[in-house]
C-alpha cells in the first residue's frame, strides 16, 4: 500500500515538473517573439528615419529663417555669428549656437506620409518655418516645419524638393521662433543699492544742473560720565548743490526713497540698436536730460593686490540720456556709450523727472 502511494506521488511530481518545463518553454518562445517584434519595429523605424540635414555644427556656414517675425540670414565669420543685413547688430551668440546645434545634423524621426498632397493636414501648406541651411561648402537645404503634435512633443516637416513628410524634434522650430530684437544682446543698467550710489547729478541741455551728494555728518556727542571727553559720531546725510551755488540739505528719508528708484531701474526692451545724429530727434534725445549716476563697486583684483584682506571698492559711473514718451507712454532712453534706444517706464521715468523740475527752478 506505502509502495503505491509514493509511486503515485513520484508520477505526480513528474506531471507538476512536466507542466513546469512545457511553461518555461513557452515562456522563452513568447520572450523571443517580444525580441523579435521589436527588433522589427525598430529595423521599420530606423527604415522610415530620414537625415534632412547632413551637415555637421561646425560645417554650417549661414542659416536663414522665416518664422511669424520676419525672414533673417545670419552668416558665421571669425567663429561669430553675425546678421547679414546688418552687420553691427549686436547679436546675442547663444541664440545662434542653440540655433545651429539644433539644424546640424536633424534627422526625421518618423515617416508619417509619402506625398504632399495632404500637407495641409500637418501645417505644411504655409510652413510656419522655414530654415536653409547652407554649409562650408555651399551646399543649401531648406527645411519646411508646419504645425506641433504636442502629445508627442515633435513638429511635422519635409525638405523642400522632397514628397514625404516627417517627425522632427521641437528643438529646431524652438531654437529659430524668435525675432531679430529677442535676440539682441541689449545694454542693461548696472546692479547697484542705495548703499553704494555716491552721487546722482541732473544736467539739462542748457546747461543748468543739480547734484545730490552723499556726505558724512560729524556729530560730537558728551559721553556720559566724562564730559570732557567727546566721541565723534558720523551720520550720512544728502546734499543738494546746483549750478547756481545754492547747497540744501535734504530730508534723508525723501532722499533714500527717491534714491531707491534709481537703483531699481529697469530698461525696457530695446526696439532700435541704432539712432544716431538727425534721428535722435524723434525721440526727444537731442537734447536729453542727463541723468549721472555715481557709485562704488567691489574691486575683486584691487583687495587681491592689497595687502589689507577687507574689500578694496573702486568708483564709477553710468549716464542716462533721457528724452521725450513714446506711444505708450513711457520714456525713451539712451545709455551714454550705446546708441540702443531703450525704453523706461512712466512711473519711474516720472519719478526721475523730479530731479529736473528742481533744476528747473533755479
Amino acid at each position: 500500500m506505502k509502495k503505491k502511494r509514493k509511486t503515485g506521488l513520484l508520477l505526480t511530481l513528474t506531471a507538476v515538473l512536466a507542466c513546469l518545463t512545457a511553461a518555461l518553454v513557452l515562456l522563452q518562445r513568447y520572450r523571443s517573439d517580444q525580441e523579435a517584434e521589436k527588433a522589427a519595429s525598430e529595423s521599420a523605424a530606423d527604415a522610415d528615419a530620414a537625415v534632412l540635414i547632413s551637415a555637421e555644427e561646425d560645417q554650417i556656414a549661414s542659416i536663414r529663417v522665416k518664422n511669424s517675425h520676419g525672414d533673417y540670414t545670419f552668416e558665421k565669420k571669425e567663429d561669430r555669428w553675425i546678421y547679414r543685413d546688418a552687420e553691427d547688430f549686436p547679436l546675442q551668440q547663444s541664440y545662434l549656437t542653440s540655433l545651429a546645434g539644433a539644424a546640424a545634423g536633424l534627422g526625421g524621426k518618423r515617416e508619417v506620409s509619402d506625398s504632399l498632397e495632404n500637407a495641409a493636414d500637418y501645417g505644411l501648406e504655409e510652413p510656419a518655418y522655414i530654415f536653409t541651411v547652407t554649409d562650408t561648402d555651399g551646399n543649401e537645404t531648406t527645411v519646411c516645419v508646419g504645425d506641433e503634435n504636442s502629445k508627442a512633443s515633435v513638429y511635422y516637416a519635409y525638405l523642400e524638393g522632397g514628397q514625404k513628410i516627417y517627425t522632427i524634434s521641437e528643438e529646431l522650430p524652438e531654437a529659430g521662433g524668435y525675432g531679430l530684437y529677442d535676440m539682441i544682446d541689449a545694454v542693461s543698467f548696472p546692479g547697484i543699492t542705495v548703499s553704494n550710489i555716491n552721487q546722482v547729478k541732473m544736467t539739462l541741455s542748457d546747461g543748468r544742473w543739480m547734484l545730490l551728494t552723499r556726505e558724512m555728518k560729524e556729530e560730537k556727542s558728551t559721553e556720559e560720565g566724562d564730559e570732557s571727553a567727546a566721541a565723534a559720531e558720523q551720520e550720512t546725510v544728502w546734499v543738494y548743490t546746483d549750478s547756481q551755488d545754492r547747497r540744501v540739505e535734504t530730508e534723508t528719508a525723501s532722499s533714500v526713497s527717491w534714491l531707491q528708484t534709481v537703483a531699481s531701474i529697469e530698461y525696457g526692451s530695446c526696439t532700435d540698436y541704432k539712432v544716431e545724429g538727425e534721428a535722435l530727434k524723434e525721440y526727444g534725445l537731442d537734447a536729453p536730460a542727463e541723468l549721472q549716476i555715481s557709485y562704488s563697486v567691489s574691486d575683486t583684483a584691487a583687495a587681491e593686490d592689497s595687502e589689507d584682506s577687507g574689500d578694496a571698492a573702486s568708483e564709477t559711473e553710468i549716464i542716462l540720456l533721457l528724452g521725450s514718451l513714446n506711444e505708450e507712454g513711457n520714456y525713451y532712453l539712451q545709455q551714454q556709450g550705446s546708441s540702443q534706444l531703450m525704453s523706461l517706464d512712466k512711473e519711474t521715468g516720472d519719478i526721475l523727472m523730479q530731479m529736473r523740475e528742481k533744476v528747473t527752478e533755479q
